[in-house]
This record gives C-alpha cells, structure tokens and sequence, in this order.
C-alpha cells in the first residue's frame, strides 16, 4: 500500500448518527500520520546534503540514528554513503592523474556529476522516491 493511500473503515449508522465526529476522526488519524512521513522524508534528504558536504561520515550517521523501523531512510542513508564513499574513490585516482595533467578536467567533471547527482537524490528523497546513484559502487546493501 502506497503512502498516499489509506484505507478507512467507516460503518453507515455512525455516519448518520453524527457525521462531523466522523470528519474528527478522519482528520485526527491525517495529523497523527503526516508527522512521521515527514520526519522520514527530511532525514533521507539530510542524509544525500550532510553526504555532500561531510562525505561518508553524514549520511553515516543518520544511518545509525535512524529508528530501526524507518527503512526509507536508511535506505537513503545507505545510498549516500555508498555514492561518497565511491566519489572519494574517484577523486582519489583523479588525484593520481594529476601527475599526468588530465587530473584536473576528471576532478572538474567529478564535482559537476557530485553536485547534480546529489541534487537529483534531494529532490528524489523530498517526493518520497527510492533513487539510486550512477557509478556506484555499493559497498553497503
């Protein structure tokens, strides 16, 4: 069942008794739900940010403070660190090709790929979305 869906049960007679206390219920139970997939939500998005700015060691962490049971996150949480730990893999060898000159247009180009894929994870994760990282190796699964 999607996020977006609920399925509510709802008998006739309670309705026709008083429907404004049904209206209550209904939208006590939206209150009580939003809180939580918003806090999911913000977490896997603070996880891609805190990996582009902290590398492995944001996401890294929100990876052992999420709750056990918020497996959206973690498994932002997890891509993020699979991708920085991946991207410092490849600024590490773009680093090796400086000797030879051709480092510093790999090093450029990393930076753009970081920033776009990281920003394309953001807004993945802020609509609810799984998104997976290209040239990635995954170290954590």
């Amino acid at each position: 069942m999607e996020k977006d869906e609920k399925i509510i049960n709802v008998e006739v007679e309670d309705i026709l008794e008083d429907p404004e206390k049904e209206n209550l219920k209904e939208s006590e139970e939206i209150v009580k739900e939003k809180p939580q997939e918003k806090n999911e939500t913000m977490l896997g998005v603070l996880a891609h940010i805190l990996g582009y700015f902290f590398s492995f060691l944001g996401p890294l962490v929100i990876y052992l403070v999420a709750d056990k049971n918020d497996e959206a996150t973690k498994s932002h949480a997890r891509e993020a660190i699979n991708f920085n730990a991946s991207i410092l893999l490849w600024y590490v060898i773009s680093g090796i090709f400086w000797l030879v000159l051709v480092g510093f247009l790999m090093t450029g180009l990393l930076f753009i790929f970081q920033t776009i894929a990281v920003i394309m994870a953001v807004v993945a994760a802020k609509d609810g979305k799984e998104y997976k990282y290209p040239l990635t190796i995954r170290f954590l699964k």
